[in-house]
């Protein structure tokens, strides 16, 4: 699943911010790096280091099209461009100038590690329903593959109790069963499911959870592999 939402470029773009830039133009066709020197709002232009590739700068040409992509920790921010003009600036800096539009879109890319788990949860059809029993396979924090002895519906809504880890429990959670996966060799039903209207402490919650299992795994591949 992807995940968009519109944010304001002026809540984004701060001087400092990383960004990596793309261009299809058959002679500088790659993916550069580079970071924000200044926002100017009032003028849609953000000025940023030249573009750099394998440590190399690169002078893009004026009117290149370019995609962009902001990185801010947990999100990724993109919008298309256009370069302005290059050169060095009054600090003698080298440095690109190119279009921003007022709004970026927002991917949030913390939604996609998913990491392998097993919890046991419980899940109800309505908040005042029967409870079924249930347990995870993968968890992210954007939702989980779970697996049950009950069939259920793609696209219903259904409501979680999950206890991840100690200080991080959903409880009632509204979830949207999203992804049919078929049965697993014992014959249980497997779903991929979202869980929706999550408030932004507990999916930092579940996403620092989820990196310590990930790290965690890397650390034993690591003295596996000595």
């Amino acid at each position: 699943m992807v995940f968009f939402e519109k944010v304001k470029s002026k809540k984004v773009l701060k001087p400092g911010n990383p960004l990596t830039i793309e261009t299809s133009d058959p002679e500088f066709e790659g993916t550069y790096k580079s970071s924000i020197h200044e926002y100017y709002p009032d003028r849609g232009v953000l000025k940023i280091g030249m573009p750099s590739m394998k440590g190399r700068l690169v002078p893009l040409p004026r009117g290149t099209i370019i995609a962009v992509k902001v990185m801010d920790g947990s999100s990724i921010y993109t919008f298309d461009s256009r370069v302005l003009d290059y050169g060095k600036d009054e600090e003698n800096f080298n440095v690109t100038y190119i279009t921003v539009p007022p709004e970026l879109r927002r991917v949030q890319r913390r939604r996609y590690l998913r990491v392998p788990v097993v919890l046991n949860g419980y899940l109800k059809h309505t908040k005042d329903g029967e409870a079924t029993r249930f347990i995870t396979k993968d968890i992210s924090a954007g939702g989980a593959l779970i697996l049950l002895k009950k069939p259920l519906h793609v696209n219903e809504i259904i409501f979680v109790d999950l206890k991840i880890t100690d200080g991080v429990e959903l409880k009632e959670q509204p979830t949207r069963v999203v992804r049919d996966a078929g049965k697993n060799r014992e014959g249980l039903y497997q779903y991929g499911v979202e869980f929706l209207d999550l408030d932004e402490r507990m999916i930092k919650k579940i996403l620092r959870f989820c990196f310590d299992i990930e790290r965690k795994m890397k650390l034993q591949q690591l003295r596996g592999g000595r």
